[in-house]
């Protein structure tokens, strides 16, 4: 009889509502990767007579490595033990000495909306956190992507610690994302990753239709990278589909396939086979053929340095104001409207009168400036602010939306509304 090879139990922990498609997206990958493990998590409890605790908590028990995935909320709590169903079952994994995977949501670069923001339970939530990274070595995710490809990574690890994936059937492990699919002129463009090999650099590389970057990433101890294109550059950078490609070199940390200048020409070349094409002059690649082209050259068996092919477009930035209709004064009303600036940036809103006469005339009209702040959403982000219309006269005004300090035009849009007198 052939013996069935031995699998691991995972055991994924997290709030639900707010982190479906995140749990959604790991749970996909590790399947795709067919890595031999077995996933348990609340999806797949089913029916059961026990308490739904009891039910968690049993399978933890059962488990042999703990993921927790936190997120802006504490969770369900417990009513006889006064703590949430996460932090419990963290707590029984740390009583059953299991191997705990912490994944932490980045406060300050990740897209949180309000909805997920857990204000009654916040004190819980900060002393939970607390707990976690006292505890352990923990890492911080961005998006579904970034934290699947963090949780790959790190269960992969804990697989070959223990035997169950050799050495010398994987070459490791690179993965990596960027900051959206969808940047506008002017915003910044961020990549990040990490390689399970030692390496001292990422190379980087850059190709558009009219453009070319090649330059190395410096990778830390513990096999992160990241790197950001600051917003200068994207100013600069015409509109259209850009193709990024992440290279980690082979073990001996040298590159196999790099660009290289001659006289006025830029050449990628293969230091296996010589082969080698234009990126400038004569004959020269460009944008997805370039990109191509060199991943056609990393594919040579003899070559192992691991590549990562990732697409973003870049467009002029906009603000679209949603529809006013006519106000009553007095009323505060809510303005809204969308935006592809990424919520690094600010808007500024002014209301102007339009009339014939000297604008000096209506400054006791103006509302002044309001600031904005643009809040993550999808398939846009969007904004919002309340306009107080107490002080402002009966007349027609103008809605200027706009953006605040950044480099290059500012993008701006306008809307004209009536106020009239309350009746």
């Amino acid at each position: 009889m052939v013996e069935k090879p031995k699998k691991l139990s995972v055991f994924i922990s997290s709030t639900y509502e707010d982190l479906a498609h995140h749990r959604k997206t790991v749970w996909q990958r590790i399947i795709a990767e067919r890595l031999p493990v077995e996933i348990r998590g609340m999806e797949s409890f089913g029916a059961r007579s026990q308490k739904p605790i009891d039910v968690c908590l049993e399978e933890v028990s059962q488990s042999d490595i703990f993921i927790g995935i936190i997120g802006m909320r504490y969770g369900s709590v417990e009513e006889t033990m006064g703590r949430s169903f996460v932090e419990l079952e963290y707590s029984k994994a740390q009583e059953c000495k299991l191997p705990t995977l912490v994944y932490l949501m980045d406060e300050n670069n990740a897209t949180i909306h309000p909805k997920d923001m857990d204000c009654e339970n916040g004190y819980l939530l900060k002393l939970f956190k607390q707990r976690l990274k006292t505890n352990h070595k923990f890492e911080t995710f961005i998006s579904e992507v970034d934290l699947s490809n963090r949780v790959l990574l790190d269960v992969g690890r804990t697989l070959r610690e223990k035997g169950l994936i050799s050495e010398s059937k994987s070459r490791g492990k690179l993965v990596a994302s960027i900051n959206s699919g969808l940047i506008c002129q002017g915003d910044r463009v961020h990549i990040e990753g990490k390689t399970t090999e030692k390496v001292k650099s990422i190379g980087f590389w850059l190709f558009h239709s009219n453009y070319f970057l090649h330059r190395y990433v410096y990778v830390y101890p513990d096999g992160s990278f990241s790197d950001t294109l600051s917003t200068d550059v994207p100013k600069l950078l015409p509109e259209g589909q850009y193709f990024v490609l992440l290279q980690r070199p082979s073990s001996d940390n040298s590159f196999n396939v790099l660009p290289v200048h001659e006289a006025d020409t830029i050449k990628v070349i293969s230091t296996v086979d010589n082969t080698a094409f234009n990126l400038t002059g004569e004959g020269s690649l460009k944008g997805s053929d370039a990109a191509n082209a060199v991943l056609d050259m990393l594919s040579n068996k003899a070559i192992d340095d691991l590549n990562v092919r990732l697409t973003f477009s870049l467009e002029k930035p906009w603000i679209f104001i949603d529809r006013l209709f006519d106000i009553q004064q007095g009323d505060i009303i809510p303005v809204t409207g969308t935006t592809n600036l990424s919520v690094d940036n600010g808007l500024i809103a002014q209301i102007e009168p339009l009339s014939d006469k000297p604008l000096e005339e209506f400054e006791e009209n103006s509302t002044g400036i309001t600031y904005i702040k643009i809040i993550a959403g999808k398939p846009h982000n969007h904004w919002y602010f309340e306009l107080d219309t107490s002080t402002m006269r009966e007349g027609k005004y103008r809605l200027l939306v706009l953006t605040t300090v950044r480099p290059g035009r500012p993008a701006i849009a306008t809307m004209d509304f009536s106020v009239k007198k309350r009746v």
